[in-house]
């Protein structure tokens, strides 16, 4: 182990302020350190300290993204009074050594006499997987956890209701393997063609000219392989010694769904651990996180809040579109009630349970795999506008997607808890996908969503028309106000392409598949035995009317 000494500029310090919020009363000195990793090979790491040389808690990121480019986090940090060590991993391609070369950082840390034994894990998106993959292996003095848009399970996202997130998968291993393909339809060398092909283990050479082993690897092993298992750290969520944990995420995240799970299976056995959810993407406000993290850490590592003070509640949320900030003591919010909207004729929403009837009703639809339904502001990587601003009508409008949307609300209707669609469903193929979405539609016609999933289907239980298969799909929480005049739609569909794969209906092996078969689906509805609908939880701490 090495270690040099080196400086930050008045530069510096102004540029971590500006990214990172407010500077602490410390100043800061920078060390550069290489640190053995798990098999003992080095790891570059820089170090930022408190100036005065004060012993204290350490922080540890570990990122495959050049510690560089976190310089301001660390500065921001050491202000306040940590030892932040940011270290380089082997590159993203090295999950599977993040568990070992995490302990063995945080083992040096350890011996370190500026620490004093109180130990910080934090990080966004990758470095949220290394912070968890650190944790499990119970460094001594870890006294809570700081993690940003990543769940504990590293594989959720990449097999989203147990399909292949393509847009996810292909883009992203382009991005590590070929930094000039950073995104779709962005930069030379990228062909966006490349999420049509067939079959799927050509796309990445299409894409990019190159074969990436990231993508091929995701492809040959399914959600539940055991391939992933070393990288399941799910269990730590179920082990009483895992110390508080804060989590933070965008509503338009596309791991959203899976960081609130982590956060509800904590949040049913203690009170210790916050989520906070705002108005992003995947690019988490950083000023927003940075303090809501650094309050976390002095509330956990230092039992103090004599620099900052966020709420304390278990749970933070923004209400959209730009309603504000509500704290919670539990969720779903008190006070809250269910409402479930059933699907009726005529493409509307209904409150009124349907009664017996000699047939019900059921519409069709057509899902053509040559023609896949398309992703309409759902994109792994997007902008929180495209995702929240990008108007639904001509998606709406495609043969293969049903609307069913309810009547105007006379008065401000704030959605606030989990949100679930019920549906009865038949297909002609065992192999197919059902997706839904709900939207907030504007008095100009409009409709922008709020939130959306979709479950992959493989049972011959779904073409017998005579028993049509009980579905239920989990769109996730939500915190959304719909305004007087707007109105609730849902859609249904069985795709949502590329981020979701295309379904190609045959059941082939999805690398090689290439054969495709059109799916003939219907939707039951309208009587006792196939109520199909949507329940939502409205707020009625402020809001009591609902439409209908």
């Amino acid at each position: 182990m090495s270690i040099s000494f080196k400086g930050v500029s008045t530069e510096e310090l102004g540029a971590a302020a500006t990214s990172c919020g407010t500077l602490g009363p410390y100043g800061v000195a920078r060390q550069s350190a290489s640190i053995p990793s798990g098999d003992g090979d080095p790891l570059d790491a820089d170090v930022f300290h408190p100036a005065d040389g004060r012993q204290g808690p350490a922080l540890l990121m570990r990122t495959a993204y050049g510690r560089g480019g976190f310089s301001d986090q660390g500065i921001y940090f050491a202000s306040h009074g940590y030892h932040c060590v940011l270290q380089d991993t082997r590159g993203t391609s090295s999950y599977f050594h993040e568990r070992s070369d995490g302990h063995a950082a945080a083992a040096w840390i350890a011996q370190q006499p500026w620490y004093d034994g109180n130990l910080g894990l934090f990080g966004t998106s990758y470095m949220g997987f290394t912070a968890y993959a650190t944790a499990a292996t119970r460094p001594a003095g870890l006294r809570a956890l700081a993690v940003s848009a990543y769940s504990t399970d590293r594989t959720s996202a990449w097999y989203p209701g147990g399909s292949f997130g393509l847009d996810l998968a292909l883009s992203w291993a382009a991005s590590q393997a070929a930094p000039e393909a950073d995104r779709p339809g962005e930069g030379p060398g990228v062909n966006d063609s490349a999420f049509f092909a067939l079959p799927l283990s050509a796309a990445d050479r299409l894409y990019c000219a190159q074969e990436l082993p990231f993508y091929q690897e995701r492809l040959r092993f399914s959600g539940d392989s055991p391939h992933w298992a070393p990288l399941d750290f799910s269990h730590l969520l179920s082990e009483d010694w895992l110390p508080p944990t804060l989590l933070i995420d965008g509503w338009n995240d596309y791991h959203r769904p899976y960081l609130w799970a982590d956060f509800l299976r904590l949040h049913a056995r203690r009170r210790c651990d916050r989520i906070v959810t705002g108005p992003w993407s995947h690019d988490i406000d950083p000023i927003r996180s940075n303090l809501e993290t650094l309050s976390w850490f002095e509330r956990h590592l230092r039992h103090t809040t004599d620099h900052v003070g966020t709420a304390t509640a278990p749970v933070s949320v923004h209400i959209n579109p730009d309603v504000g900030w509500r704290e919670l003591p539990t969720w779903p919010a008190p006070g809250s009630r269910a409402q479930r909207w059933y699907l009726a004729p005529g493409g509307t929403l209904e409150q009124a349970r349907p009664t017996d009837s000699p047939e019900g009703h059921a519409d069709r639809y057509r899902y053509d795999p040559a023609d896949p339904t398309p992703a309409v502001a759902l994109a792994s990587f997007a902008p929180v506008d495209a995702l929240t601003q990008t108007d639904n009508r001509e998606l709406e409008a495609r043969e293969d997607v049903l609307t069913y949307t309810g009547d105007a609300f006379e008065t401000p209707v704030t959605l606030l808890g989990p949100v679930t669609a019920e549906l009865w469903v038949t297909s002609s193929t065992p192999h197919t996908d059902f997706y839904a979405r709900i939207t907030d539609v504007h008095p100009d016609g409009r409709s922008l969503a709020i939130a959306q999933t979709l479950q992959r289907l493989s049972t011959e239980k779904l073409t017998d028309p005579s028993a049509p298969l009980h579905l239920t799909l989990d769109l996730g929480p939500v915190a959304h106000r719909l305004a007087p005049a707007h109105r609730l739609r849902l859609q249904i569909a069985s795709g949502a392409h590329p981020f979701y794969a295309r379904n190609l209906g045959t059941g082939e092996d999805l690398p090689h598949a290439t054969t495709m078969t059109a799916a003939d689906q219907t939707i039951h509805y309208g009587d006792a035995t196939h109520p199909s609908g949507i329940t939502v939880r409205i707020d009625d701490g402020t809001d009591s009317q609902s439409p209908g």
